[in-house]
């Protein structure tokens, strides 16, 4: 038992490190236990409620014993990107940068180089870049080149 409380207000104390949580912001930890095909798992549920009463919960499935700073700083580097992707601008660069890399990876295995006819070939890979970057457009837009061709 005493052990939990150590374990409970050191991870409390990364919590406040990492999190860079001013003395007005409180912390609740939840330890609950899920039984799946016969198997036990454990997850802890942080809370961390702001001076205006907001709350702010996190997840991470370990218990209170087995998370360690790093699954912490993890937890801040996924809340981080989270937050980024709900941008509208930066949520739609990101969606498009990866469709692009994946339709060019695409592209790009099966392809030569239109001019030259060889594998790797500079200007093939440079084709195979402004293709996956019209498919990816495209797939991005679809839903206002659907619209805009049901207009017309």
């Amino acid at each position: 038992m005493k052990q939990g409380a150590e374990n409970q207000k050191q991870l409390e104390k990364w919590i406040v490190e990492v999190f860079n949580l001013s003395n007005e912001e409180t912390i609740n930890l939840a330890e609950h236990e899920d039984e799946k095909g016969g198997q036990h798992f454990f997850h802890t549920e942080i809370t961390v409620r702001d001076k205006f009463d907001q709350n702010r919960q996190y997840t991470i499935k370990k218990s209170v014993t087995e998370i360690t700073q790093k699954d912490i700083q993890r937890l801040r580097r996924y809340v981080k990107f989270e937050r980024l992707k709900k941008l509208p601008v930066i949520g739609n660069l990101f969606r498009f940068i990866g469709l692009w890399i994946a339709f060019t990876g695409i592209y790009s295995m099966f392809a030569v180089c239109p001019f030259c006819g060889q594998l790797g070939c500079p200007v093939g890979a440079g084709s195979a870049g402004v293709v996956g970057g019209f498919f990816a457009l495209v797939v991005q837009n679809m839903k206002n080149l659907i619209n805009f061709f049901q207009k017309k």
